[in-house]
């Protein structure tokens, strides 16, 4: 399947910002044998000073913007097309049990940022003591983690507004609410805190998923995990707020140790004063 994404941006300043700098996580990675970037195009109004990519700690291409003009208003678009491959699927219950995984990942060091806690993502007793019912040390690992993705989707509400991108992981523990976000948080935090490495994945859904017969519906940016399932196989996605392992629909943007490594933009101005944001967001198949 190949996919148009369009995703813009819209700032309105009730004053004007005399310069400012941003930081953007907007072009969707290509990963063998499970999607592929095909074009990406940025364009932004007005025109930046200055516009330069490079690629992050994480393997993610990373935009920086620059502009020095006054201005009032200001419009990034991202333009892209992915196609996504058939894959097939791992058997959850032919995968290692847990704790080989938790062996084997202690020797490797490129896994190490994903175990340890990061700025939105908290480890300790409390998630370990969430995560022991779902994730016993002998289960098979990816039978394990549907489980502990389900009781997530079961037993937590989806309730927009009720956090923010500065909510504490424990927080949501507590509430028993939250999103997207909050959602990967939590199965982040449970599976580090028992030595599960495990990692924060931004993009996109497919509208196939829940708009069969619309054309070109508004869509929304989104969040999920992945864990680290041994050497064989390697990173499984899962969406604990859709109840999803292994989504053969989701498009990839970035991934890293939690949402503060990869939101799609952020940035410091100089001037200006109160200021709204709008953010649209338009995915189609071109199959």
């Amino acid at each position: 399947m190949i996919y148009s994404i369009v995703h813009t941006t819209s700032y309105t300043y009730s004053q004007p910002v005399d310069s400012g700098r941003s930081t953007l996580h907007l072009a969707p990675r290509s990963i063998p044998g499970r999607q592929e970037c095909r074009t990406f195009d940025l364009s932004c109004d007005p025109q930046p000073d200055t516009m330069a990519c490079s690629t992050d700690t994480f393997g993610n291409a990373c935009h920086s913007l620059h502009l020095t003009r006054p201005h009032r208003h200001l419009k990034i678009c991202a333009r892209s097309e992915v196609e996504l491959f058939p894959r097939e699927l791992v058997n959850p219950v032919l995968t290692p049990p847990i704790a080989h995984v938790r062996l084997a990942a202690r020797e490797r060091q490129d896994l190490l940022p994903f175990l340890a806690p990061s700025p939105r993502v908290e480890t300790g007793d409390e998630f370990a003591e969430f995560a022991q019912p779902y994730l016993p040390p002998g289960e098979p690992v990816l039978d394990a983690l549907m489980s502990l993705n389900r009781a997530i989707y079961r037993d937590f509400r989806y309730l927009p507004g009720s956090t923010h991108v500065h909510t504490r992981t424990s927080e949501v523990l507590a509430a028993g609410a939250g999103v997207c976000q909050d959602f990967a948080h939590l199965l982040i935090a449970a599976c580090r805190s028992i030595g599960l490495p495990s990692r924060y994945v931004s993009g996109y859904l497919s509208p196939l998923m829940f708009h069969d017969d619309a054309e070109d519906p508004p869509c929304a940016s989104h969040a999920w995990a992945a864990v680290w399932c041994g050497p064989a196989h390697g990173w499984i996605e899962l969406d604990p707020t859709h109840d999803m392992a292994q989504p053969a629909r989701h498009l990839v943007l970035c991934w890293g140790r939690d949402y503060s490594d990869v939101p799609p933009m952020q940035g410091v101005i100089h001037g200006g004063a109160g200021q709204s944001m709008q953010v649209d967001v338009r995915i189609r198949s071109l199959d």
